[in-house]
This record gives C-alpha cells, structure tokens and sequence, in this order.
C-alpha cells in the first residue's frame, strides 16, 4: 500500500516534469528565434539596410523597372565594328618592310649586262635572276648597276617598272619580273585556343576575323566559354566569340598586322538563398536572362521563398550606374561599381521583366527568406519537440505497467 502511494507521487511529478518540457522549449527557442539558423538576409532586413544606409560604400540598391531594364539590355560591351576600322583592304597587294623579293631581269639581247654571249654552241642566257631581296627597315632594296630603290607601299608591278627606269640607259631594252617571295608583312598572328597558333598570311581577296581563325586551325572548346581579343595598332578590343557568330557586321576584315587572340573563360553565376538549389552554375545558353538563372537553380523554394526579395548582385560599369542614376557627369565612368538589383516577381510584369534582364559572368542571385519563413521553422522545431515528449510520457506509463 504505501509501495502503491510513492509509485503515484513518482508518477505524478514525471508527469508534470515531461509536459512542461515543450513549453519551456518553445519559449526558450521563440525567445533566441533571431539566432535561429538562415541562408541569409530577408528582403526586409535588405531594405532596412539602405534606408539607414548601412550598406558597404558604393553599393547601390535599384528596383528593377521597365526603364532600367530597356537601360541594361542595351548595355553591351563596345562590338568591334565599332571600334576598329571595318573596310577591306586594298585587294592590290603592296610590298612592306620585312618581305623577301625575288627580282628577274631580261635583256633583248646578249653582251649586255644581264646576259651572256651565245658562244660558239649558242648557249647564252639573256635574263639574270638576283639573289632574294629582303625588305630592310628603310623599305629599300639593291639591284646591280640600278642603285637603291625606294620598294615599300609599291606594288610588284610599279617595282619592275621603277627597276627599268633606272637600267634603260645601261641594258639592253631591259625588263624586269618582280616577285613578293616571302609576304611578312600582310601576315595576322593568332594564338591561344586555336587549332594552329601561328602567322596567318592574308589572301590578296581579303579575309574576315573567322576566315584567318579557321586558317589556323579553328577554335578549340565551347563557344560560349571563348572571347576574341583583337589588337591593332595601339587598339584593343574583346568580344564573346559568340557574338561574332551571332551578329555578321562583329566579323570585320582582318588587317596586315593584326593580332587575334582566342581565349577561354567559363561563364558562371551564382545562386543561392531560398532557390531550389543553391550553388555556382555555367551558362546553359549564349546569352542568359534572370529568368534563365532562376530555372537553372530550380526555381524559388516555395516553403521559404519571398519572391517580392529577388535580387541581383553585380559589379556593374560605372557608366551604366550613371545612365541608370543619371548622373551626369560620370564621376570615374570607367570603374566598376557593387550594384544590387531588386525585381518583385509577385507582380506578373516582374516576371516579364525577369526574362529581359541579363546575367552576366560571375553575377550573383539571391533568393530572400520571406518574412514568416523564420517563424515556421520555430513552429517545426517545436512540434519536433512535442513529439519528443509524447514518446517520453508513453515510455513512462509502459514502465508503470510493468513496475
């Protein structure tokens, strides 16, 4: 009997012991709710932050409108059309400094000074060929009993003709073959990620950049991993090789002197926060949309996903943040600076304008954490809770159906 009467006072503080565990859990968690674990800011956090301008130096935070998308989609880097000469070069092939010439000169008849005597067997020779001419630095070459002539920016033919100017009066009704042997000088030079890095000599016809890309073997890796990097002169330009096969007019005509450089660097963005999955991801198409970047990460997480708090990190040209700013003048239009791009795809034309905004390389989209997302994992970890203590209070009456 008194056994009976201490079992029940044991049984009656366990049980009051295990169903206050719950509700001490459940205060303690929604008293520590902001350390709960998170992927990140909440949209909120994200503007309360610009308002009481907490943000890093510099970076800007820009709602995502009709106007700034039409700004951004025409912000593209600078196309080699228009920023190299684009016209042919003269099909008239001329002669320049470092060229090899092979010159043949002919006399109407023998004893002269190209020519031999017939001999008794009438075996003379009426032409005499020079050893080959390299073009020197002073654009000059010299042939015997004609002195120096003046060779560079001449065509062959105006070469034989300058020769026979300077003989007429000492060989015999002199002519003159004029041969470029070696064209040094109307050469292109590609390298890196092609088939046949080297010297590519230009056709008298012309060619374009992918004329003289495919001479030297062609491209090598995805084209939209590849630039074109197109120097001339003191003048350099970049272009995603894709863009050159998308766009004609960007595969302007190669110059003597050129030198093209095929180089790969992947494209990639970053996603994460409340995506369907987070992580660093290539370009799946040559030229990708926000809209592109969020299928690519599956989408938003519908458990947890604001989709009002979709934003964009990037390192954006000074130029473009001043024509969105309109600032004028551009302080420093050449550096780049931090900018955070903010569309609400709660609103239908959010998503219209989600599938006109570019990502470009190394961008980086961010999914906030709506508001009640917080709240719901506390919930979740207090039914977890809960639970845990029901399994407890049924282990104990089995123990006193078996004491």
């Amino acid at each position: 009997m008194v056994a009976n009467r201490e079992w029940n006072s044991v049984q009656e503080h366990l049980v009051d012991k295990w169903s206050a565990v719950p509700l001490v859990l459940a205060v303690s968690v929604l008293a520590g709710c902001s350390s709960m674990p998170t992927t990140g800011p909440t949209a909120g956090q994200i503007e309360s932050a610009r308002k009481s301008e907490t943000l890093p130096e510099g970076l800007e935070l820009v709602e995502v409108t009709p106007v700034i998308t039409a700004k951004l989609e025409k912000r593209r880097e600078p196309p080699l059309s228009g920023r190299f000469d684009n016209r042919r070069p003269s099909p008239r092939l001329v002669v320049g400094v470092g060229d090899t010439l092979a010159i043949t000169i002919f006399e109407a008849g023998s004893g002269g000074l190209f020519s031999t005597s017939a001999g008794q067997l009438g075996g003379g020779t009426k032409s005499a060929t020079l050893p080959p001419q390299p073009i020197g630095p002073d654009g000059h070459i010299t042939v015997p009993y004609a002195g120096r002539i003046s060779v560079v920016g001449r065509s062959p033919d105006q070469i034989e003709q300058a020769i026979v100017a300077k003989l007429r009066d000492k060989a015999i009704e002199p002519q003159v073959v004029a041969t470029v042997q070696s064209a040094r000088s109307s050469l292109v030079t590609v390298d890196g990620e092609v088939g046949a890095a080297g010297r590519v000599p230009l056709s008298p016809k012309g060619d374009h950049l992918m004329d003289v890309i495919a001479t030297a073997g062609g491209t090598k890796g995805r084209a939209n991993d590849l630039f074109v990097r197109l120097t001339r002169g003191g003048n350099t330009g970049m272009v995603p090789l894709r863009t050159i096969l998308e766009d004609p007019a960007q595969n302007i005509w190669a110059w003597p002197g050129d030198q093209v450089f095929v180089y790969r660097e992947p494209q990639t963005f970053t996603a994460y926060g409340a995506t369907g999955r987070s992580g660093t991801f290539p370009f799946e198409f040559g030229r990708m949309s926000l809209a592109d970047a969020l299928g690519v990460a599956a989408g938003l997480n519908d458990n947890r996903a604001e989709p009002a708090g979709v934003f964009l990190f990037r390192r954006e040209a000074a130029a473009v943040v001043c024509d969105i700013k309109d600032e004028k003048p551009c302080a420093e239009p050449n550096v780049r600076r931090s900018v955070v791009y903010q569309i609400n795809l709660r609103d239908p034309a959010g998503i219209a304008l989600a599938q006109r905004v570019p990502i470009h390389n190394k961008d980086l989209v961010y999914v906030a954490n709506a508001e009640g997302a917080e709240l719901a994992k506390v919930l979740r970890l207090f039914a977890e809770m809960s639970s845990a203590a029901n399994s407890l209070t049924s282990a104990e009456t089995r123990i006193q159906n078996n004491w």
